[in-house]
């Protein structure tokens, strides 16, 4: 049995879990590897997830068979149906394929957890993504897809009531996650970095021994080092932004504005690439408080990158 990675996609119904988990996708095929996606609206469509509950049935038992399935297909062996089964299993995958994609609400901490127990049974990779969408915005793309494809505005409320986001802080088991906020006027997935974070979680399988708490330590620098370097982008996008807006308001001739954008943006990959390949290391006291979440962190984190980016692009 090969070894895989098993990724959860997580999310209020309307909040793009679906398209981040396509755009995920194709960049592990374009970086040549095999992913497979599998969807809970692909095993059970809205209408019968509906009337399932309307006719009084277990959605449990919905939800453990698919488990089952999936459970199935990454150990190896022969999934079968039980007799009248309402759910549409994929008939035709490929058994080769390295990273396991799950599209789901997971807003229990529960439904998230019987995964990562898999995962470390098989040894496998595991990493969660929690596509964080406001309720407001959520509805306004839920019902975008049409009365077919979307759930009733009531189960996106309850749902923003229940749901219990990934607490890496809390749980250990939860340190592969990484939060993608999602608003109405962004609507930008970070793809590469993505990528990056499924790469290492592949490369840091789960270990049912004593040898998961020697290799804790350095997963955990792995994944802070990720999300600081995200972060970064942010910061440095913010930066560029700024110096154009006031470049602009010192009423710059469009040949000079194009010279400094192209100035600005060298820089602003230079810096990034330095701090990927590790070259350039973030302050450990940054790191620190921003995995703490300390709101200090990025503040002093932005300080640190304009004084490099004014070294590295006098202004």
């Amino acid at each position: 049995m090969s070894r895989k990675c098993l990724v959860l996609v997580m999310g209020l119904p309307g909040a793009g879990k679906t398209t981040f988990s396509e755009k995920i996708s194709a960049k592990i095929i374009q970086e040549g590897s095999k992913p497979v996606v599998f969807s809970y609206d692909s095993f059970l469509s809205i209408e019968e997830q509906e009337s399932i509950v309307r006719n009084g049935k277990d959605m449990k038992h919905v939800r453990q068979r698919i488990y089952s399935f999936i459970d199935s297909y990454v150990s190896g062996v022969q999934f079968l149906p039980e007799e009248n089964d309402e759910i549409h299993y994929p008939s035709e995958i490929s058994d080769d394929c390295t990273y396991v994609i799950i599209d789901d609400n997971f807003y229990y901490r529960s439904m998230r957890y019987e995964y990562y127990q898999l995962a470390r049974r098989l040894n496998f990779g595991f990493c969660q993504f929690f596509v964080d969408c406001d309720v407001t915005t959520a509805k306004k793309q839920n019902a975008a897809r049409g009365k077919v494809n979307s759930v009733h505005e009531g189960v996106i409320d309850n749902m923003a009531l229940k749901f219990e986001p990934p607490d890496p802080m809390k749980n250990s088991w939860e340190a592969f996650s990484f939060i993608i906020h999602i608003s109405s006027t962004s609507m930008e997935f970070p793809i590469a970095m993505a990528f990056d974070m499924i790469k290492i979680a592949f490369n840091n399988p789960m270990i049912d021994n004593k040898e998961e708490k020697q290799l804790s330590a350095d997963r955990d620098r792995k994944i802070c080092s990720l999300s600081v370097i995200h972060q970064a982008d942010k910061i440095l996008r913010k930066i560029v932004g700024y110096e154009l807006e006031k470049r602009h308001k010192e009423n710059f001739t469009h040949e000079n504005t194009n010279q400094l954008f192209r100035k600005i943006s060298e820089a602003r990959f230079k810096l990034l690439k330095d701090m990927k390949s590790g070259d350039l290391s973030v302050p450990e006291d940054i790191q620190l408080k921003i995995k703490k979440q300390d709101e200090n962190g990025l503040k002093e984190l932005e300080k640190w990158l304009q004084n490099l980016f004014l070294e590295e692009c006098p202004l």
